[in-house]
């Protein structure tokens, strides 16, 4: 028996069980996210909604409701001009940087009420106030955004667990799960995204393993590739290629100063 067999035979195992526990422990926290997310929601729906979803740099990212006949737009979403181009500074004459702190700057106001907010142009960091009634965030709303990507990511969760279940010993049963691990928390944690945002790193690393996960699952469903039966870790370049853009979108999620810096990157 050749040396590289051996090996191969002593160390192959080992892998696998190595494997299994990363993403096991994966699941675990795809499982504990999706338990708390539904309390971020309800904290950040308890809050009078300014009229527009802003990203964790508090850029308006233009996802919201433009008025129908039977649903009425919404506040700051009427002017499709602040999309990436404005920057939410100050809500009542106090400077934002989180969700806590709008909340805080929101504490005591009511759905109705007119409340002064301060938005900073990036094209030239010129700042200007505007006056905006705040809402309810509406049942149809809650349903759109919160109760179908939810349930939908709980589905893609018991899906993974489910064949995880089944078929972790297999390359091709953990790829899965990973990728339906991934969607599940990209589904699950979109309202959180577009609220509270505690989660967006979470979010954004989701998205980089599901990608890895596509790579991985091409090379070893329906059958594994002659050209990965000797070299396993090929398998991996797609994670490897995933993580690397996670961290540079990292680096640069919380940049205030270049506030769409990790979209570019």
């Amino acid at each position: 028996m050749m040396r590289s067999e051996r090996l191969n035979q002593i160390f192959h195992p080992r892998l696998k069980g190595v494997l299994q526990i990363v993403v096991l422990a994966y699941q675990g926290v795809a499982l504990l996210a999706l338990v708390v997310i539904p309390f971020l929601a309800v904290q950040w729906l308890r809050t009078p909604f300014l009229g527009a979803f802003v990203e964790q740099t508090m850029v308006f990212n233009g996802v919201g409701q433009a008025g129908s006949s039977s649903q009425p737009a919404w506040s700051l979403f009427q002017d499709n001009s602040l999309v990436l181009k404005y920057q939410l500074v100050k809500v009542n004459g106090a400077d934002v940087q989180s969700e806590a702190q709008i909340r805080a700057a929101l504490a005591g106001w009511q759905p109705g009420q007119t409340v002064p907010v301060t938005l900073r142009r990036l094209m030239d960091s010129q700042e200007e106030t505007r006056l905006v009634v705040l809402q309810s965030f509406q049942a149809a709303s809650r349903t759109i955004y919160f109760v179908i990507p939810y349930i939908v990511g709980l589905l893609f969760l018991g899906i993974s667990l489910w064949i995880f279940g089944m078929r972790r010993t297999e390359s091709a049963g953990r790829a899965f799960a990973l990728f339906a691990t991934s969607v599940g928390l990209a589904c699950a944690g979109l309202f959180d995204l577009y609220t509270t945002h505690l989660l967006s790193l979470l979010w954004t690393l989701a998205l980089a393993v599901a990608g890895g996960a596509m790579v991985d699952l091409a090379l070893v469903f329906p059958q594994e590739a002659r050209l990965v039966k000797d070299r396993p870790y090929l398998r991996w370049i797609g994670y490897a290629i995933g993580l690397v853009l996670f961290m540079l979108a990292a680096i640069n999620l919380y940049n205030f100063h270049h506030p769409t810096a990790y979209i570019l990157n």
